[in-house]
């Protein structure tokens, strides 16, 4: 299911679209980013400073958050049960941290990549004194630090008719040229320029001869799912902006009306340390700062920190890490130095480099992860290792592209877990046989991680147990990178039964009522409407189904799936129902 772009309902601080073909829920756009709770329920926000032990050694500060997009469902004017949030698929954040005293700032600037639950995990190596104004600005400064979030929402372009011919190089060409007054080719400023009238563009539009208006919006969508990309943000811009790749030559032609999935951006204000600074004094800074102070090294010893911006709960990895191999130095250092970095649960690791005094560390970085699967009944443990990559100075940044292994996150909405339990597992297939790896999710774990072979093509199966009963439902094949909600559940929503009179009846009363209770519904046929229609909402999908009686006496029939029974044809009360 994907939100259709097609239509679009402005809220306040927020987008509505439906679900492109009408069978699922609404969905809401971000209205703004917040801090992730960690499992004591404070923000997820570290701050570790850390001091060098000999007047020779740099002193350092690393900053770890995990962010997560905010909704506002109850706001929207539709019941929250028929709607679900649209979650990221990518972004950027960029933040300006001012020096002390010095008119200067540190600016941290970084790719988001957003799980299947709408959160995302930051790690920054900072200097030591923005470490330290950081510090003191939890610890009842006034610094107002603000951020600029932009995201990236996925769906399904907007139609139009007719089709267009350009050549992409000059269509890129002309996109790239458009700018706002601060020079950026923004998302806001494209609209504007394919909404004016299209005489002289360097394309051609065919309508479809039915009176179409430009249709300037499925233009747009194209050109961004097939040669845009989202821009980092400038400080204190908050108009997204967009980069084309660079397209092929010759000539295309594209139809308007066709499905196509796409991304639009949305761009966010967040202001971080308003609701940290209340967290440090209720909490205590200490839960939230950490000083380390770093022992001598003597000269020639170089400290390597890895860290690991990676998916949380990674239900099958035993360890992930590198090994870094540093080349001989002849005559200064004539043997190698090899070290293994391996993540802690905190994706952080830390090594000393034994080289030649005053030589800059150059390496070869080989990625490894371990891990488990279940082949054959039995487990199996196996180490894979990726390609060797260069690498210099301090610091080593291992990101999921960096790793031999794909991660496949597995997650459910909160509405969800809140009546049942998922169980199951994601399979694959290798030359040795079938690997699977069993997970659950539940309240308190509403999100893991699956590390598989590079290459293979994973399969998800769960099973829905419910909280309240033994009743439980198999989920059909989806989206494995997309979270489960329930709208995946076999008869959640709405659902229309159509009940018909026999022949000949002039006239037939029948009560209907739902397995999850409430006052019952009579629907009244003639001869000269033989049919009535019924409508209902499933929220609970454990209990989806209906049932019916003829009146005045008429016995209740067995209770019917709403997915398998859509029509019921009636009998005349003194007759019996057939089940």
């Amino acid at each position: 299911m994907l939100p259709d772009f097609e239509f679009e309902t402005q809220l306040e601080g927020c987008q509505l679209y439906p679900t492109f073909g009408g069978a699922g829920p609404g969905w809401v756009t971000p209205r703004g980013v917040a801090f992730a709770s960690d499992g004591d329920g404070l923000p997820d926000f570290r701050l570790a400073l850390v001091r060098g032990g000999g007047p020779f050694t740099r002193t350092s500060a690393r900053l770890e958050l995990r962010l997560e997009a905010t909704y506002d469902l109850a706001g929207a004017g539709v019941p929250p049960a028929q709607l679900t949030p649209l979650l990221p698929s990518s972004g950027h954040l960029r933040l300006s941290l001012p020096l002390s005293g010095s008119g200067q700032a540190e600016t941290l600037a970084v790719p988001l990549t957003w799980s299947t639950l709408g959160r995302a995990r930051v790690t920054w190596r900072l200097g030591a004194e923005a470490g330290a104004v950081l510090r003191g600005a939890l610890e009842g400064g006034t610094l107002a630090l603000g951020a600029n979030v932009v995201l990236a929402l996925r769906g399904v372009a907007a139609r139009g008719g007719g089709h267009v011919t350009f050549d992409p190089q000059a269509l890129v060409r002309t996109l790239a040229g458009v700018r706002d007054d601060r020079g950026r080719t923004t998302y806001e400023a494209l609209q504007t320029f394919l909404r004016a009238p299209w005489d002289g563009q360097p394309w051609r539009w065919q309508p479809s001869g039915r009176g179409d208006e430009t249709p300037w919006a499925a233009l747009l969508d194209r050109c961004l799912a097939r040669f845009g990309r989202l821009a980092p943000p400038e400080d204190g811009d908050l108009s997204p902006a967009v980069t084309f790749d660079e397209p092929p030559p010759g000539e295309m032609t594209w139809p308007l009306d066709d499905v196509l999935e796409t991304w639009r951006p949305v761009p966010l204000e967040w202001r971080p340390l308003e609701a940290m600074r209340g967290w440090a004094e209720r909490a205590g800074t200490e839960r939230f700062v950490t000083l380390i102070s770093a022992p001598p090294l003597p000269r020639g010893e170089v400290p390597l920190e890895a860290v690991g911006n990676l998916p949380a709960h990674r239900v099958n990895v035993l360890e992930v890490g590198a090994h870094v191999a540093v080349p001989a130095r002849p005559p200064f250092r004539p043997q190698p130095v090899h070290v293994t970095l391996t993540l802690t649960p905190q994706d952080t690791a830390n090594a000393t480099l034994r080289l030649s005094p005053g030589e800059v560390p150059a390496y070869e970085v080989r990625p490894y992860v371990l891990l488990t699967s279940v082949t054959a009944g039995s487990p199996r443990t196996r180490v894979l290792t990726g390609p060797s990559r260069p690498g210099s100075g301090e610091v080593l940044e291992l990101g999921v592209a960096d790793l031999p292994a794909h991660f496949i996150p597995v997650a459910a909405e909160a509405a969800l877990l809140e009546r049942a339990v998922l169980m199951g597992a994601v399979a694959w297939t290798e030359a040795d046989g079938e690997h699977h790896v069993p997970i659950r999710l539940e309240r308190g774990r509403a999100e893991v991680s699956v590390a598989v072979p590079l290459g293979v093509e994973p399969t998800l199966c769960l099973r829905a147990e419910a909280l309240s009963r033994g009743a439980s439902l198999d989920l059909p094949t989806s989206d494995i990178e997309r979270p489960v909600t329930l709208w995946h559940l076999p008869g959640f929503g709405a659902h229309r039964v159509r009940f018909v009179a026999p022949t000949g009846t002039s006239a037939l009363s029948v009560e209907v009522e739902t397995e999850a209770g409430g006052l019952p519904t009579t629907l009244h046929l003639r001869r000269d409407r033989p049919e009535a229609e019924w409508s209902y909402v499933v929220d609970d999908p454990f209990r989806p189904g209906y049932r019916f009686r003829p009146l005045p006496d008429g016995a209740w029939s067995p209770y019917l799936s709403p997915l398998a029974v859509r029509e019921v044809t009636l009998h005349q009360p003194h007759e019996e129902v057939p089940t």
